[in-house]
């Protein structure tokens, strides 16, 4: 597999729409707030990218409310998951059931990337778990967010060098490497 050929400070990419030059970032969002979601591959989402982003995330009865693609129907027939596909366009609500929820956090998701300047694939999933913490400890005071940070920080302690970082792994999809490559912090 050949590398993709990434793009000029600053410049979009050539190809509109889908296309292999953007990254696949399957995300979701629980009537709770809580969200989940990581760049899963380029190009069109299929049900192996959601297999990569989604599995050990759902609960078992849990019921997968997306818009009306195929991939979608395949991922949950093969994770016994029930499914309401509502259009996009039309029908973004079903009594209970509302899609509008996953498609604002989609358009903050587009709005929170397009804040920074230069974001690499390679720490898409940063910005990604960054603008999910955002969204579900939002109405924070900033006292309460302070120590939320440093409950946080204190419970996940590791060390870290700028060599480490600087040298982190490509995502899976980036090196070719398929979806079984994972990622191992260094000790």
């Amino acid at each position: 597999m050949n590398p993709v050929i990434s793009t000029s400070r600053g410049k979009a990419t050539s190809t509109r729409g889908l296309s292999r030059q953007k990254v696949c970032v399957p995300c979701a969002i629980d009537r709770t707030g809580k969200v989940h979601g990581m760049a899963a591959g380029r190009g069109k989402v299929s049900a192996d990218f959601l297999h990569m982003a989604y599995d050990d995330h759902i609960l078992e009865g849990a019921v997968l409310v997306t818009d009306k693609d195929s991939s979608d129907r395949k991922f949950a027939r093969e994770n016994h998951l029930e499914i309401i596909q509502l259009k996009n366009k039309t029908e973004s609500r079903k009594g209970l059931y509302n899609l509008q929820r996953a498609n604002n956090l989609h358009g903050q998701l587009k709005n929170f990337v397009g804040n920074f300047k230069n974001v690499s694939t390679k720490h898409l999933n940063n910005y990604v778990v960054w603008l999910g913490w955002d969204v579900e400890n939002k109405g924070m005071t900033v006292r309460a967010t302070a120590e939320s940070i440093l409950r946080s920080a204190g419970a996940a302690f590791y060390r870290t060098r700028c060599a480490d970082i600087r040298f982190k792994p490509a995502l899976p999809f980036e090196t070719g490497l398929g979806s079984n490559f994972q990622h191992t912090l260094p000790t």
